[in-house]
């Protein structure tokens, strides 16, 4: 006789667990436990895509109603807007979630919700400006926090002419090294009392990571900027740093008087 062992991988077995207790959730937190498991199996193609939950998932949601299980305002919203993520990013990533598999709300009061963040939650900064000004420079026409085609998601720097984006990655797209030492003596926060962008890793988040492939399921060409790329360069150092960026992806001819 054969007996044939399944291994359980910790993730299996924190998704499995997940799944039994879908019905005990609060709204809100179904809607967080989704949208995790979506992110992980979307950004790590190695990731079971852990179907069972999703079925589980789906079919608790289609109980819910917007308006009544949900808080009012910016809570109720975000968590709207997880599970449309969490959608999005089944759909481009298994395609295992039509339309009979998920509920109508999700197709209208998720949808909008995510859409009103994709719009009005924009971060736009100096940094933000300044690579816009690099590329305007340069002869390009650039247009800052643009939406894509389908409305579900903006691009920092939209170079239409290009079908290119920019994205400008502040320390807001890094995970925190809570485990670095504070600087001492000569090397101390020059600002004490603020925050100390060195304690940055440059570790990208999951959430960045996923944004990206989305991106570039959208764009021809995405083009990535990440802070401390371009932190204290003078502007001319900048313009010709974001100038190599766009040779390299192909949005402008290497000029061979400059090489």
């Amino acid at each position: 006789t054969t007996t044939t062992t399944t291994t359980m991988t910790t993730w299996d077995a924190l998704v499995e667990n997940a799944r039994r207790r879908v019905h005990e959730m609060k709204p809100i937190e179904l809607a967080y436990a989704t949208w995790a498991v979506a992110i992980v199996s979307f950004v790590d193609e190695t990731t079971p895509p852990s179907r069972a939950f999703f079925e589980t998932a789906w079919a608790r949601a289609a109980t819910l109603t917007p308006g009544v299980d949900f808080p009012e305002g910016k809570r109720g919203k975000d968590a709207l807007a997880n599970f449309y993520h969490a959608y999005l990013m089944r759909r481009d990533a298994v395609d295992d979630a039509p339309p009979s598999a998920v509920p109508a709300w999700l197709h209208a009061d998720a949808r909008d919700a995510w859409r009103a963040q994709a719009k009005n939650d924009v971060n736009a900064s100096a940094f933000h400006d300044n690579v816009a000004r690099d590329c305007e420079s340069l002869g390009l026409t650039a247009e800052k926090e643009a939406l894509a085609e389908d409305g579900n998601f903006s691009a920092d720097v939209l170079l239409r002419d290009h079908d290119a984006i920019v994205e400008c990655d502040g320390p807001n797209h890094f995970y925190v090294d809570y485990q670095r030492p504070e600087p001492l003596g000569a090397d101390a926060n020059p600002n004490p009392g603020k925050y100390d962008t060195r304690k940055e890793s440059r570790v990208r988040k999951v959430k960045t990571e996923a944004r990206d492939k989305f991106l570039r399921a959208r764009f021809t060409r995405v083009i990535v900027v990440p802070w401390f790329d371009v932190h204290g360069m003078q502007p001319a150092q900048r313009t010709a740093y974001v100038r190599a960026r766009l040779e390299d992806a192909g949005v402008l001819k290497k000029d061979a008087a400059l090489e």
